[in-house]
Parts: structure tokens; sequence; C-alpha cells
């Protein structure tokens, strides 16, 4: 076993994380109980005398009597003799009384469930689905059903064409030269004008202005500046919102439809063919089985609570691992998986050895704090339960590193592959419903990071042959080559979870989950450019201070070590190892909680910022921005590369799922020349006002995936006013305005219409849907069409006109028709399916939150959200020549560090928002608002 000292138990002794103990588990719950009522006359397989492997009532395996392979009905379900296989009680397969070890050490809860005296077979259950297993249960392995592989989404980007050419005006503005000011913003009752704004505006041509607590919903923002008769500015803001809304409610609606129908007939029938297998195996084979039927019952018992029976063999980890789940409080190990490693090192980012994991024990610490229901699924009672137990199934994995483990993945393929299901009047094999699973979460998020079913399916036929039997997976040297074949496939590219800094994450995650997390790109980066892939900040103020503060006066062996490769070079980042960041992450770890001084934790990068998604994808001013973070040694490499991937993305690429799509369409706000478009947007201000857009736009966007995409982790260290004069006076005709992105709103559009081909092909089309669709590619294209004339100088029709200024009432019809098509019906049913009215909160409002990274050495996650409705004034040069201020609603957005064990949901970023101390605005926009 590796040393034990570790950098998170350090932490926690330094009263940075949570509470570490000495005292080891021995290796799993010992499930008790039980009660194996079988057969009654028979031959035993296990006879009543001392401690043997077999009976006395003969020399052979079996006793005198009859055929029934269980003899006659002892209640313990573990034996209690000695060191034997089988104790010496009654006549079950093993004996009443003490915990004994079976199958790879493992104390199992006995494997007869309920049965009828004197049945012929090897026992019935009245388990999960009430399998009937009178028959012996088939152990041979069935190859999974062919499996469409093609993407599931393809596309291209629309060309846009078009030459901007919008005059310039100078900055700064006269104010008195702008037609409107004195009419429509300081003497507006809609926004609060105040002299700081003015100068802003005349400064950039661009003003932010906070619209107070209240306002979240754009379409009534359009409402009340049509009914102040303001000069309306639509904006990018409210478009992306408006696609967030769609793509959020058919996601909803495809999940309660769809998505928790197949799971709820799934999952009960998996877990009674695993069972069966469990009856039927010996060994080290019988034991994968069990814990694979306690680890889906985990999910089914989660989802279904009050329909779903746990296993009696699984009762006690299953009961476990749900008391932790709905706990939901931080980082634990988990019961199913964690075997003979103890609390503190289990969840310390360290590991046992291989020998040990080769001997049958292994570490396995999960973030309970994830199993939180976050995003929509706060909004019924049936989506907080199907959070659960989804999360469950896509952040738990079966690794290649342990052996047990290896046979778990092993034998639940095989379950799925022979398992039949009856859904909508079909019988279909389990794995087409789990194909069926998979189709639209790719759809939506993009392809598992993990390996799945179709590559083990695929390379246990080839090391084990088209037809075996499981009793194959025993023999350890097939199981080492089936290990070593399958490392050679795809590796995770997302650490989700603990991992010791510095140690192979292939080697430490790489297996099967279920349905595992998708790979996101955006989480990929965050998690290339914190530690331990950036090393400290050899910039921060403390730098030297903690270089030189004596080693021995706080640290020493138990928390920080001097690992292989250390130079003790920290002169500058020439030259340090990655052992030297390490150590000196350690130590300044150490004296942050030592002289109470957290700002000492930000000598190493272990949160990232919102300003990283959009500098690696080519954000220049982003990068501006984040000018102080390449003090952090390796920095400015990381972001390099990240640019260099982003920057060779095709249409493959960016269409790959909505998601990717959904990414695409924020490229223009993060970077584009401004030659020849409104002076207001050639300067810094509007650049900094497209990043809080672009990236308010990707918080909505982890805010309806945060169940489905994989989340990084930082790896373990060890009202006054001035009315501006009397300007001449406005044209009627130059009184509304779009903001002129043309690409984005043609990307959005491109991706409505793949929303909506997507989900005809996967027969997953809601009735009604297509016509809010078709409303959203009308309204989409038409504001392409006019951010075109205006930046090709032209006097907008009277009809494009009129369109903005009745773009309030656009917005609420394709709202209430996309609520229509997609209504959830309450719990229990009560009434007309609304889904306004069935769903908890307002689903249209822009206070949303996500967390999107997760640091376990100080427990914290990065939070991204955002707030209610802003106002943005711009000052545009009309085509008369006239300066014409337009007003429009415009996002908020925040980021900042909260306990793990606190992630937020949107109830309580509303709270958070309304309350005495909400948080501040990130610095890179504060400079934009008026005070």
């Amino acid at each position: 076993m590796k040393n034990t000292s570790r950098f998170f138990c350090t932490l926690a002794a330094l009263g940075l994380a949570a509470a570490c103990t000495d005292s080891d588990s021995t290796g799993g719950s010992h499930a008790e109980g039980g009660t194996s009522n079988v057969g009654t006359g028979g031959a035993s397989d296990v006879g009543t005398g001392g401690a043997s492997d077999v009976g006395t009532g003969g020399t052979g395996d079996i006793g005198t009597g009859g055929a029934s392979d269980v003899g006659t009905g002892g209640t313990g379900d573990i034996g209690t003799g000695g060191a034997s296989d089988v104790g010496t009680g009654g006549a079950g397969e093993f004996g009443a009384g003490a915990p004994g070890h079976v199958g790879g050490g493992i104390a199992t809860a006995g494997r007869a469930a309920a049965g009828a005296a004197g049945s012929s077979g090897v026992v019935s259950t009245g388990g999960s689905g009430g399998l009937d297993l009178a028959s012996p249960v088939d152990i041979g392995y069935v190859a999974a059903p062919i499996i469409d592989r093609a993407p599931l989404l393809s596309g291209t980007t629309s060309e846009v064409v078009y030459s901007a050419v919008v005059p310039g005006y100078d900055l700064p503005l006269d104010v008195a030269e702008i037609s409107n000011l004195s009419t429509d913003l300081s003497g507006s009752s809609l926004i609060g004008w105040t002299a700081d704004a003015e100068a802003k505006l005349a400064a950039h041509g661009i003003v932010l202005l906070p619209g107070g607590v209240g306002l979240k919903r754009f379409d009534q923002a359009y409402a009340r500046l049509k009914a102040a008769d303001a000069p309306t500015l639509v904006t990018t803001d409210s478009t992306l919102h408006l696609y967030h809304l769609f793509f959020d409610q058919v996601l909803k609606s495809l999940e309660m439809n769809e998505l928790i129908p197949v799971y709820e007939t799934l999952l009960p029938a998996v877990v009674d063919r695993l069972r069966g297998l469990y009856a039927a195996l010996d060994g080290d084979t019988a034991e994968a089985a069990r814990r694979s039927t306690a680890a889906l019952a985990v999910a089914a018992k989660l989802m279904f609570p009050d329909t779903f029976s746990v296993p009696p063999e699984a009762a006690t980890e299953v009961n476990d691992v749900i008391e932790l789940v709905n706990a939901s409080q931080g980082f634990a190990p988990e019961p199913i998986f964690n075997h003979d490693c103890s609390e503190d090192l289990a969840c310390s980012g360290h590991d046992l050895s291989d020998e040990d994991y080769e001997a049958g024990a292994a570490c396995f610490c999960e973030d309970y704090s994830q199993y939180k229901p976050r995003g929509h699924y706060t909004e019924h009672p049936a989506l907080e339960r199907y959070f659960r137990g989804a999360m469950y199934l896509g952040r738990i994995g079966l690794r290649l590193k342990s052996p047990m483990e290896t046979r778990m993945a092993a034998v639940l393929t095989s379950a799925m592959a022979a398992t039949s299901v009856p859904f909508r009047g079909a019988e279909l094999p389990a794995m087409t419903l789990w194909d069926r699973l998979r189709r639209v979460t790719s759809f939506f998020v993009g392809a598992p990071d993990d390996l799945t079913f179709i590559e083990y399916d695929q390379v246990l036929r080839e090391v084990y042959g088209e037809n075996f039997q499981l009793t194959a997976l025993e023999a350890q040297t097939q199981l080492d080559t089936l290990r070593t074949r399958l490392r050679e496939l795809r590796a995770p590219k997302i650490q989700s979870g603990i991992v010791q800094s510095y140690a192979n994450l292939t080697e430490q995650t790489q297996g099967l989950r279920f349905l595992g997390q998708s790979f996101a790109f955006d989480s990929y980066a965050l998690g290339q450019l914190v530690f331990d892939h950036v090393g400290p900040n050899v910039d921060h103020a403390d730098y030297q201070y903690v270089v030189d503060y004596p080693d021995d006066v706080i640290i020493n062996g138990n928390y920080c070590s001097k690992g292989a490769g250390y130079t003790g070079n920290f002169a500058s980042c020439d030259g340090q190892s990655e052992a030297d960041w390490a150590w000196l992450c350690c130590k300044a770890l150490a004296l942050a909680s030592l002289e109470g001084r957290p700002e000492l934790t930000d000598l190493c990068r272990l949160l990232p910022k919102g300003l990283d998604v959009a500098a690696a994808y080519g954000s220049s001013r982003a990068e501006e921005h984040l000018a102080p973070d390449h003090g952090y040694c390796g920095y400015a490499d990381q972001l390099a590369g990240l640019q260099s991937e982003t920057a060779a993305f095709t249409d493959e690429d960016h269409y790959s799922s909505l998601y990717t799509g959904w990414l695409h369409s924020l490229n223009p706000l993060f970077e584009r020349n401004y030659t020849g478009f409104p002076s207001w947007m050639s300067a810094d201000a509007y650049r900094d006002k497209a990043l809080q857009t672009g990236l308010t736009s990707w918080a909505e966007l982890r805010h309806d995936t945060i169940l489905y995409v994989k989340q990084s982790y930082t790896s373990g260290v060890g009202g006054s006013a001035t009315t501006g004069g009397n300007g001449p006076v406005a044209p009627e005709v130059n009184r509304y305005y779009v903001e002129p992105q043309p690409e984005v709103y043609s990307r959005l559009s491109d991706l409505t219409r793949l929303t909506q081909n997507g989900l005809s092909e996967l027969e997953m089309l809601a009735e009604g849907l297509d016509g809010p669709i078709g409303r959203l590619e009308v309204l989409l294209d038409r504001l392409k069409s006019i951010s075109i004339a205006e930046l090709q100088h032209q006097v907008l029709e009277d009809a494009d006109q009129n369109y903005i200024k009745g773009i309030g009432a656009t917005f609420e019809s394709i709202i209430t028709s996309i609520g229509s098509a997609t209504a959830i019906a309450p719990e229990p049913p009560s009434g007309p399916a609304v889904l306004v009215q069935a769903v908890e909160g307002d689903p249209y409002k822009t206070t949303v939150v996500a967390d999107v990274h997760t640091d376990g050495n100080t427990q914290r996650v990065l939070e991204v959200g955002s707030g209610y409705i802003d106002w943005v004034a711009v000052v545009n040069l009309d085509p008369t020549g006239a300066l014409v201020a337009n007003i429009g609603p415009a996002f908020s957005y925040y980021e900042f560090p909260q306990p793990l064990s606190q992630r937020l949901n949107d109830d309580e970023w509303d709270a958070m928002l309304t309350g005495p101390e909400p948080p501040a605005r990130p610095p890179f926009v504060a400079e934009l608002y008026a005070e």
C-alpha cells in the first residue's frame, strides 16, 4: 500500500477540507440478515456439518436426497465458520451467523430470496421486479444488438454575406447632440438615469444601467419599453435567452415523457437479470454480479422510490449510498465500491497500490454534493428523483484498474445484452433502450466521455470469443488481456473527481459508466487551466514569503512531501518541476490556514474563471483581462494550446451536439473585427458587454445541462439626472434598432432547425412543437436581415420598425407556444397539463445559476449565474445623420466561489440576489455600469 500521508487529509488537519480519520474501513458493508427460505427436502449443495465445503451425508458435492440445488432453509446469509467459505449453520447456500468472506473478500448478503418450499430450481425472488428464477439462468454471453453509430447531429454554418459600412462618430460624444437624450433617457421613468450614466455614454457610446430587483423576463422588459414608447434596442441577450428557454423546455419535456419511462422499465429488468447471474455464478464473478445489482438498484431506488424494491442481497449497501446521496454534503467513500480502504485515504486523492487492487481492495470516493438537484430539476418531484438517479449512473465508473470492477462491467454488459424489456407494446432489447437514452443525451450535450457498453461488447467478444460462458471471467489471465485491450481505447479527457496531482488520469478513471456524463470542450478547458496543469503565481504578492517560510515550522512529512523530481528552484517558472508546484501549493495552503490568510490560497490557481472559456475560444479581450493570470507558471502555454484546438474546429466539431452548436453561436461575441460597425461597437466597452452576454448565455447552457456535462475538478495538491440640453428631435422612423450581430442570429437559426430535424429523426418531436420552432426561426432570420440592413447603413422599412416595436409580443407568443407543446403534468395529476402552472417557479426567468468546476482542496465550487435584467443604452448615427439613443434589455452576469456543500439551486440564487450581500459583478464588466 502506498504512503498514506495525503494532501487532502493535510488540508483537513489544517481546517481547509473535510475531516480525516486514521481508521481503515473493512472493505465495504457486510450485508446481514436476509432470510433464505429455500426448498425443503432435497439434495443440498451444502450440508449441515462443520466447516467443510460440502455436506455430511455423502462423499460427493451433493448431500442426500432429491433434486434441489439448495437445501432446507437456514436463515443466515453468511457463514459462521472460521476461515471456511461456508459456515456451520442452516442448509442454505451459506449458513447462519457471523460474516464470512466469500469471493474476493467481501461478505455477501445471501443469494436466495424468498422462495417456495421444495422448488426444483435455484431460488425465486420477490425483489425488484418479480423475476422467476425457478429455472437456472443461462450464463452464456449474448452479443449486444448492432447499434447505429452514425453521427447524431451534423450541420454547416450558414454563410452571412454583407459589407459593414456604418459611418463613425468621434468619442467622447457631445451629449447635447443626442437628439432624444432628454426625452427618452434622462427624462424616462423606466430607467434611473444619472450623471455617471451620461458621462459613460459620452465616453463610450454605450452604458449599462442596473435594472433593479424584479425584472427577469425579456418579454416583459420589451413590453415595458413599448408601454413607455421608448426607442427600443433588440439585444442578442434576449434572443440567446429565448433559445435557452426553447432548449431547456424541450429537454425537460423529453426527460419526463421519454427518458424517465425508459429507465422505469429498463432498470428493474436488468437488476433482475443481474440477480439471476448472481445466483447462477460462483466466486468473484458472482460477487461482481451482486455489486452490479447494488449499483443499478441505487439508481432505480432513487428514481422510483415508491415502486422499486431493493434486492435483499444488496440492501445494506444500497441504503448506505442513498443516505449519502440524499444528504448531498460532499466527499465520502462509496459503500458499494470502496473496500479495505480507509476513509482518509479513499478521499485524499491518493490510492492503494496495484497489488492491493489485484487482491480485491479498492479506494472509491464520491462527491455527494453533486447529487443536490439543481437546474430545472427542482421544478418537479419526478425531475428531482430522475436527477439523483441519472447523476449516479453518469458519475459512478467501473474502473479498469480494478479486476473486480472490470468483472462488474463485463457482467453488466452481458446482462444488458441478454435482457429483453416490454416497452410501449413491443419487446425490446435492453441495449436498444439504453441506446435510446444515449442518442437523446448525446444529441443534446455530446457523446459520453467514458467507455460505453458498445466498446465493452466488442472487446469482450474479441477476447473471449463470440459465445463464451461468464465463468470464463474467473480466469485472471484472460481478464488481464481484457483490461489491456480496453486500455487501448479512448481515454477520458475530463477529471471529474478526486485524483492525486500528477496521477495518470487514464489509469485512475478509465472504465465503463452506465451512461457517462458528456465531454464538453469548455469543461475540459476549465480543467486544463487550474492546478496541476498550471503552477504557482510567481507574481503573487506573497510568493517569496511562502517560498522563504521555514519548511519545518509548518510542514512535515505528514502534510506535504517533496516528491520525485523536486528541485527547489523557485526563482522563476523556468526549470520548475511539477513536484515543485505541488510542494509550494501545499505549503501556501498550510500557511493560509495557520495564519488565517485565505488570500494565500490564490498563490495557486485552484478555481478557473469564466473568462477562460472566452479566451480559449480566441477572445483577445478576455485574454487582456486575464493578463494577471499569466503569472501562473504554465498558464500561457496551456491557454495557447487550447486556442490552437478551437481555431482548428470544423463544422463537424461545432455541430457534434446542440451544446457545441450553442457555443458556436457565442463565438462572434467573444471575438470579431468591428471595422465598419457602429462606433459604440468598436470600443472596448462594447467588447466587454459582448463578453458579458456570451458568458451569461454560457451560464444558461451549463444550467440546462448540469446533469449531463462532466464537470471539471482541480487536482488534489497533495436618481439625480442631467438633461443634456434640448437637442434636435429624433426622426420617428429611426427609433428602433437591432444589435447588429447577424452571425449570432444566423447560427441560432441554424441551431433551431437542427434541433427540429434531430428530434424528428429521433421520433421525439413533441406534438405542437413545429409551430413555435417555425416562429423562432422567423424571428432569428428577421433579426439577421435587419442587422445586415443596419450594417449597410440603410433606413429600415416601416415593417421592420413595427416588428421591433412589437418584439415583446412576439417573444411572449413563442414562449407560450413552447410551454404548451412541452407541458408537464402536475404530480399527482390535477387538471390540464400546463407547464407554467405545473412546475415550481417561473421557468422563463433569467435568474439561473450553475456550478461549473469543483476544487476539493479548498472545498469550493465556481458558480456562474444570470441575474436580473439590466438596461443597455447606445448611441447610433442613423442614415439621416442624427445621433439617436436606443434602450434595450441586457443580461447581468455573475461568477463567484461557493462552499462545495452549498451548491446553489435557482431558488437559493434568487434569495442571494435579493439578500443583504449579493455578489459583486465581475471586475471585467463593473466599469461599464453607471452608478
